[in-house]
């Protein structure tokens, strides 16, 4: 499989456009060492904690929380292991890999289902999966993005190594790198894949078409786990994100949040006025099955031995467990 060297240009271009690192949510200048430190994604599923300090929730809760905004997973989950963040939202094949690593403490803390789909861009005639043989299309390694890719390829029997996968790990990047082309085609959660939408490019796969296994997840740190006031307050977390996903599923919070998404996520108003916001509902401990159909695919992928990381190794009161009827998964219907 080959592609022309000029696809290097725009990329690097792309990349060095892309950088920054962390972004802080809310006035604070300054470090504060004695408030939490939560690493968020500029997704649609990481809203509520932002609408959650907005309204002074976290106030209310009694915690001093400082939010921090990644443009990627990666980035994110370094600064947690690393002990720079108490908390930070990440996915499901990651922390199975942090976890399987057993090199620093770490713990779930809720779980979330968040929409990702498969964007390909206008200025190619692409109209489903198996139309991108032998081409670009961006995803983040082992997170949903991925997970969904080997899915699709699958169920259209198509080799693994059929299209040609670059690790673009900002999001910001991977949306921009399908809306000027660079790309053939981009796996984008929400509100990325809403604004490449509507800049004219083409949908291809959403995972609400299928029952999967849900990837978003808020996870605790080496940080907050050596201290016992602070994993107190990391577990008060959820139910900030409860109480504001239940006030924008009541529409109470509609315009806060596409304010929000304006402003942290970076949308144009067309987008962030127009997006829709599903309802958040409530948000449940990490499922068994999950955890389970997730590791399956680590070790088919040679990431994971096939004697690591069963789910004995997560305490059972952080684990649903599954239902006596279990839905067998359709990523292609």
């Amino acid at each position: 499989m080959t592609r022309p060297l000029c696809f290097l240009l725009p990329l690097l271009a792309a990349l060095l456009a892309a950088c920054g690192g962390e972004r802080t949510a809310g006035n604070t200048n300054q470090p504060d060492t004695a408030a939490l430190h939560i690493g968020l994604t500029p997704t649609l599923g990481c809203m509520p904690l932002y609408v959650a300090q907005h309204m002074g929730y976290f106030d209310q809760a009694g915690l001093r929380v400082r939010l921090l905004t990644f443009g990627s997973l990666l980035d994110a989950d370094t600064a947690l292991t690393r002990g720079h963040l108490d908390a930070s939202a990440t996915q499901l094949g990651r922390y199975v890999l942090i976890a399987a690593a057993d090199t620093v403490p770490i713990r779930p803390l809720f779980a979330l289902a968040e929409e990702h789909r498969l964007v390909s861009t206008a200025a190619k005639p692409w109209t489903c999966v198996d139309s991108l043989a032998d081409r670009l299309v961006g995803v983040s390694r082992h997170t949903a993005a991925d997970f969904f890719s080997d899915a699709l390829m699958d169920s259209c029997a198509m080799d693994t190594h059929a299209i040609f996968r670059p690790q673009i790990n900002d999001l910001w990047l991977r949306a921009a790198m399908v809306e000027n082309a660079t790309l053939d085609a981009a796996f984008l959660p929400e509100p990325f894949a809403t604004r490449t939408e509507t800049a004219g490019h083409r949908r291809l796969f959403s995972s609400r078409q299928a029952h999967l296994p849900r990837h978003g997840l808020f996870v605790a740190g080496p940080r907050a786990l050596a201290d016992s006031l602070r994993t107190a307050q990391v577990n008060a977390l959820r139910a900030v994100y409860d109480r504001a996903a239940a006030a924008i599923d009541r529409g109470l919070l509609t315009d806060t949040v596409r304010v929000l998404l304006r402003t942290v996520s970076r949308v144009s108003p067309t987008v962030a006025d127009t997006i829709a916001i599903p309802p958040f509902g409530v948000t449940d401990t990490l499922r068994q099955s999950d955890v389970e159909e997730i590791s399956r695919w680590l070790r088919l992928r040679e990431r994971l031995a096939a004697d690591t990381l069963t789910t004995d190794t997560i305490p059972a009161a952080e684990l649903t467990k599954p239902s006596k009827k279990k839905a067998k998964p359709n990523p292609a219907r």
